[in-house]
């Protein structure tokens, strides 16, 4: 599907974020990821959330809840009655 027909984008992005604005260039994906303009070249609204965070939100279902994922790195989440704290 074509990006035109959403109305955001939300980006899982692996590496702290905090504000939705990138600390840290992550290893494995090269440098100039805390300067990229994500909202200019989708031309849409963007919201970047770290994306162990991402995941935690998308299987959360109540309560308190640690996720830990395993990927290109460890990230991990925690979820206390729906609000990511780390």
């Amino acid at each position: 599907m074509e990006i035109r027909y959403y109305d955001v984008v939300t980006v899982g992005f692996p590496a702290p974020v905090r504000n939705g604005r990138i600390l840290t260039d992550p290893k494995n994906l090269g440098k100039g990821w805390t300067r990229f303009n994500f909202e200019k070249a989708f031309g849409k609204p963007v919201r970047v959330i770290n994306d162990a965070a991402m995941q935690a939100l998308g299987s959360y279902r109540g309560g308190r809840m640690l996720f830990i994922g395993l990927g290109t790195g460890f990230g991990s989440a925690l979820v206390w009655n729906g609000i990511v704290l780390s």
